[in-house]
């Protein structure tokens, strides 16, 4: 659980009045990239006396948390969108796409799957409480700064009220550490972050398994010109998507929710990133499992034959199955971010032919 020790280790520099950055934890390549506020966390954990006490505590805590929220969200997706099926399968679809990301999250002892709880559970409270929904997003994005996509969506929406908590909230939790630190250590702390960010992300241009990695990769073009204009295109596709939706009445719960979804799924592609990442793609799987529960005859298959290819590299690539070499030209190759975007182009096309079909049956 070397991700985790890096939490566990880089609380207990600050308690002793250290400074976490710029220091190996567990590993040489265990350096701590987040924010002051979200190694406090991990303070409670230095009360229970011994790391081994903490890593058992926590590999039970996060097998609990998965193997409880994944029916239950695989349920959840099933009623907001409406759709039939028998939940044992779909879960069942849901686990087997997902496995090697369990996998990696219990072995590494990370924070994503609790993360996309989070955010998720800020979807669903905007509709009644904004200010926690807002709250709840400035946690994620203390730990990942990569959540910050969710915010523009916020103001397009026009969800005032969790945009000014998610704005009110960043701040005074990077600013809570000064209560225990001091202001200044606390000031000198943010600066310390903010480099070991822009350290992480110094190979941002060659980053495999992002957009422009891809296309970097397929055409030995490269430059920072190709990053913004592959980010942008997003952004444009994502802008003229929510002003299409925006005239549908009908379906406005499922285009938002399905738009929040491609926006975190979307992320590992767009940021230099380690590959647990993807497994934010997590709601859009799901509600492929249950698209895919409604189809029949020859799309069915064409569908579950592409499922299955990207499930080689998006789940299965491991190193006991192809061996390590295999296994890290499939992590450095870009093909586990194709894999990523094949899910999501199956996801939300998948919705609109089933939607569309509905509406010719009507």
């Amino acid at each position: 659980m070397r991700d985790l020790q890096v939490y566990y280790d880089a609380a207990g520099q600050l308690l002793e009045g250290n400074s976490p950055y710029g220091r190996a934890f567990g590993l040489s390549s265990g350096f701590y990239k987040y924010s002051v506020s979200a190694a406090m966390v991990f303070y409670p954990a230095h009360l229970l006396g011994s790391w081994f006490t903490f890593r058992v505590i926590y590999f039970v805590l996060l097998s609990a948390a998965i193997a409880w929220y994944t029916p239950r969200w695989t349920e959840s997706i099933r009623d907001r969108f409406k759709l039939s099926g028998k939940s044992g399968i779909a879960v069942l679809l849901v686990s087997l796409t997902l496995i090697g990301h369990f996998s990696r999250e219990l072995l590494l002892g990370n924070v994503n799957w609790f993360l996309l709880l989070l955010v998720l559970t800020a979807f669903v409270s905007l509709a009644r409480n904004g200010i926690l929904a807002g709250l709840l997003i400035a946690v994620a994005l203390v730990f990942k700064p990569h959540f910050a996509v969710i915010l523009p969506w916020l103001v397009l929406r026009k969800e005032w009220k969790a945009t000014a908590s998610v704005l009110v909230s960043i701040v005074v939790l990077l600013m809570l550490p000064s209560l225990h630190l001091g202001w200044g250590e606390n000031l000198a702390l943010l600066n310390e972050w903010k480099e070991a960010i822009m350290a992480h992300n110094g190979e941002l241009g060659e980053s495999p398994n992002t957009l422009f990695g891809m296309i970097s990769n397929l055409t030995g073009i490269n430059g920072s010109w190709l990053i913004y204009s592959s980010i942008g295109a997003v952004a444009i596709f994502v802008l003229v998507w929510m002003l299409r939706n925006m005239k549908n009445e009908e379906h406005a719960n499922e285009l938002r929710f399905l738009e929040f979804a491609f926006l975190v799924a979307i992320v590992p592609n767009l940021v230099h990133t380690d590959t647990e990442h993807f497994m934010w793609t997590m709601p859009l799987i799901v509600l492929l499992a249950w698209l895919w529960l409604q189809l029949n005859g020859s799309l069915k298959w064409v569908v579950s034959v592409l499922w299955m290819l990207a499930l080689i590299p998006y789940s299965l690539n491991t190193p006991d199955i192809w061996g390590s070499a295999a296994a890290e030209w499939f992590n450095k190759s870009g093909i586990l971010g194709l894999a990523n975007l094949i899910l999501i182009v199956l996801a939300i096309g998948l919705y609109y032919r089933v939607r569309q079909r509905e509406g010719q049956q009507a």
